[in-house]
């Protein structure tokens, strides 16, 4: 999402006070990182089939390179600000499309993993 897309063919973009259609560019950049960050994973098409391929994730995440303040500063990486985030919670879904399935989680606390499905839980 924060790499720059032109918008000067098919696409152009139409002003809303002149109806004209011009070149201009776009991108999408986070201005303020919030205190806990929640992503979710695009897991199922459009038709509702769910989406097997597998997804590795870190234990640490550092948000940096889609922070405004690093992208529109030019400078390099090692002088931007740092914005990590700690892996302690996911949600899985066990099932085939979007009708049908169960939700389950695991959580991280002290260190230690946690798998809750329903009224159970325990230790991974």
């Amino acid at each position: 999402y924060k790499r720059q897309e032109y918008l000067d063919g098919q696409n152009k973009y139409k002003c809303g006070g002149c109806n004209k259609l011009s070149k201009a560019s776009k991108r999408m950049t986070i201005f303020k990182p919030p205190r806990i960050l929640t992503m979710q994973f695009l897991r199922f098409t459009m038709t509702g089939k769910k989406i097997g391929k597998y997804i590795k994730f870190p234990k640490t995440f550092n948000l940096r390179v889609f922070v405004s303040e690093n992208v529109d500063s030019g400078l390099p990486k090692e002088e931007q600000t740092n914005h990590i985030y700690s892996l302690y919670g996911i949600i899985v879904h066990a099932g085939r499309s979007t009708r049908a399935g169960h939700y389950y989680s695991f959580v991280k606390k002290n260190n230690k993993w946690y798998m809750c499905n329903d009224e159970s839980i325990s230790e991974v």
